[in-house]
């Protein structure tokens, strides 16, 4: 499901959930923030990670602001910077081969809520979190799945291409969740979405699911 703005209610929704960006060229960023742009380079397929110096953590750090190393773990990896070191991986290693040429590029952009939506279908254990984020110069609409797996709570970002602990991606985006909407929430849900056209204003769904299901559920009693 790709996000469409023909949606009636999407400028309605849009007003209400206005986005935020200053262009980030020449502004000065927070280190977090910082990090979070050389992780989505990383996830960039073709993008020339020469700069990055791949070697002993242990090794000085002073010299450096930004280190990548290779976990002993196939598709993880740890990437080292002064506010702390982050272990992540790529969404792009763990799912069907004609999404990855997306993943890797451009293309992943302003799909979030669509996506999100996509593999939440498909993982129990998850939910679709749609929030904020807020930094320097941006106050962005994103939903991102959230997964649950041995008692720790992943983020999938699919603009990014990142899978990264929750508590990580929260403390580096500054994140603010306003909606959930869990597995089991969204398969009840698949009829109504239909039934409602939902799928064009996406955006719609996953901030007022609740209200639209109960207010769903109210009429069809009184057919």
């Amino acid at each position: 499901m790709k996000e469409n703005k023909t949606c009636k209610d999407c400028n309605l929704y849009d007003l209400i959930c206005k986005d935020e960006i200053t262009p980030l060229y020449d502004q000065k960023q927070t280190l977090e923030e910082q990090v979070v742009v050389e992780l989505e380079k990383f996830t960039m397929f073709n993008y020339n990670t020469s700069k990055y110096i791949i070697d002993d953590y242990h090794k000085n750090l002073s010299k450096y602001r930004f280190k990548l190393r290779p976990s002993k773990i196939e598709h993880e990896y740890f990437f080292v910077s002064k506010p702390g070191l982050y272990k992540f991986s790529k969404i792009s290693d763990f799912i069907d081969n004609k999404y990855y040429d997306e993943l890797t590029s451009e293309l992943r952009y302003k799909r979030c809520h669509s996506r999100s939506i996509m593999l939440c279908k498909e993982i129990q254990n998850s939910s679709v979190l749609t929030g904020y984020i807020n930094g320097t110069h941006t106050h962005v609409l994103h939903s991102v799945l959230e997964v649950e797996s041995f008692n720790t709570k992943y983020i999938y970002d699919w603009t990014k291409n990142l899978i990264l602990k929750s508590k990580d991606y929260i403390d580096l985006t500054n994140y603010e969740v306003i909606s959930r909407v869990t597995h089991d929430q969204l398969i009840s849900d698949i009829e109504i979405i239909e039934l409602l056209n939902l799928e064009e204003c996406l955006k719609k769904y996953l901030l007022f699911r609740n209200e639209i299901v109960k207010d769903f559920k109210k009429k069809t009693l009184h057919l």
